[in-house]
């Protein structure tokens, strides 16, 4: 849009909105000639001006301008805008265990068939953590030089928006890396050679298109809440640091990242400087689709006028939720020496009240680094009953006979027996709740 369009399109839009000061009757529609024409009649009346400096800003700013300046490559990640509110819960129901079959109910449990089965919640909150604002100032001086050709009409304009909102697109990119690298730095991370010859990177296409069916399966080791999920080929992102890129042969990769090894799939593969601070070790990653909580909550202009020193004060607020789900699966390439460790246990729910006679189940997340087994061991402690049970896969059975108010439950890591965590149940005499 060129200078003169620019001027013709506020005054459209002031006209439409039915402007209470007779802009469109005050300020003449602009030509090729008449630019100072247009500067003189905006300064000898101070209300036309505020609302022609306002509309540049909010609506030219906003809506046309700023899709010609940087653009962040990674704002495909935006799920929306979040009207009201500055919190996001996000819920997972994780699948329904099995339980085994009895032709007939448990001695003093007859009513078994009345019990509920709850199914596996687990939820996450993501709140608001960018508040971000850029002022800039506009004085009459300024101003008034604009309006001496066309041409430094537009330079006005473009070093305002340049300003404003490259900054503002500069800085979501920043941040928007740096939530995918710490994300991948804390998630499946394979150990991968930097691809620098044929044979390099060869080998990381390979471990690429490996890990990327892999996640095709329903598993917990590839999101951090540990659920039982899985992503396609067909929805899962491919991340890469763009120092690796001229080595590897692109279209080759992506080739082996489709379903059918023919048809590309848009978006798929997404190059990057890197992947923020403290993660220089990352040069690849594959991610959901779902990975991305980033959600807008404000975007917007405000502006104030200094009357003594005469100026304008413009303010670009940019308010964000930028989260990344621990639901959604993810992997990451490091340089780094990957040991494989059970870092921690963590059971859900840490307490829970169960009927003497009834059921209930535990969860455990296990937080670890490299290729190791997940899998945990239950026990139960402080019962009196020996038909109190719980089993490996976390379905805890409390005994009609029952007569101790609190067991616990605890977890033990199977690849590294030190790594332990405990929950508590309390029992409830069914006769008395």
């Amino acid at each position: 849009m060129n200078g003169q369009d620019l001027l013709n399109s506020i005054r459209s839009t002031i006209a439409t909105q039915g402007s209470v000061i007779d802009y469109a009757d005050r300020i003449p529609e602009a030509t090729q000639e008449n630019l100072k024409d247009i500067g003189k009649a905006l300064f000898s009346y101070t209300p036309a001006l505020n609302q022609f400096l306002n509309e540049l800003i909010n609506r030219i700013g906003l809506v046309y301008i700023h899709r010609k300046l940087y653009n962040n490559k990674l704002a495909f990640l935006k799920r929306g805008f979040l009207e009201y509110g500055d919190t996001i819960e996000e819920i997972f129901v994780d699948l329904a265990k099995a339980v085994h079959f009895m032709p007939m109910p448990p001695n003093g449990n007859e009513a078994d068939v009345y019990k509920q089965y709850k199914p596996q919640i687990v939820s996450a909150f993501h709140t608001l953590n960018r508040e971000d604002v850029y002022p800039i100032t506009i004085n009459e001086q300024m101003l008034k030089r604009a309006f001496t050709g066309y041409q430094a009409f537009s330079n006005f304009v473009a070093g305002i928006f340049d300003s404003l909102y490259r900054a503002d697109e500069v800085d979501e990119y920043i941040l928007f890396k740096q939530l995918i690298g710490e994300c991948l730095q804390n998630s499946y991370l394979v150990q991968a050679t930097k691809p620098v010859d044929k044979t390099t990177s060869e080998a990381f296409s390979i471990a690429m298109r490996a890990n990327g069916l892999a996640l095709e399966y329903v598993s917990r080791k590839y999101n951090r809440a540990g659920v039982a999920t899985n992503t396609d080929l067909a929805d899962q992102i491919l991340l890469l640091r763009s120092d690796i890129v001229p080595v590897i042969d692109v279209t080759q990769l992506a080739n082996n990242f489709n379903l059918n090894l023919s048809i590309p799939i848009s978006g798929r593969i997404i190059v990057v400087d890197d992947f923020g601070q403290g993660n220089d070790n990352l040069i690849g990653g594959i991610i959901d689709k779902d990975f991305s909580m980033i959600y807008d909550t404000l975007y917007k202009a405000e502006s104030i006028y200094n009357p003594k020193h005469m100026y304008w004060n413009y303010f670009l607020h940019h308010h964000q939720i930028i989260s990344s789900s621990p639901f959604a699966n993810a992997i990451g390439f490091t340089t780094e020496t990957v040991t494989p460790a059970i870092e921690s246990l963590e059971i859900l729910p840490a307490e829970q009240t169960i009927r003497a006679g009834y059921s209930g189940n535990v969860r455990t997340i296990v937080t670890y680094t490299g290729d190791i087994d997940t899998s945990v061991t239950y026990k139960v402690t402080g019962n009196s009953s020996a038909n109190t049970t719980v089993d490996n896969d976390g379905n805890i059975y409390v005994g009609a006979d029952e007569e101790n108010a609190t067991l616990t439950i605890t977890a033990t890591s199977v690849a590294n027996g030190e790594k332990t965590a405990t929950a508590s149940v309390n029992v409830v005499d069914i006769t008395s709740a």
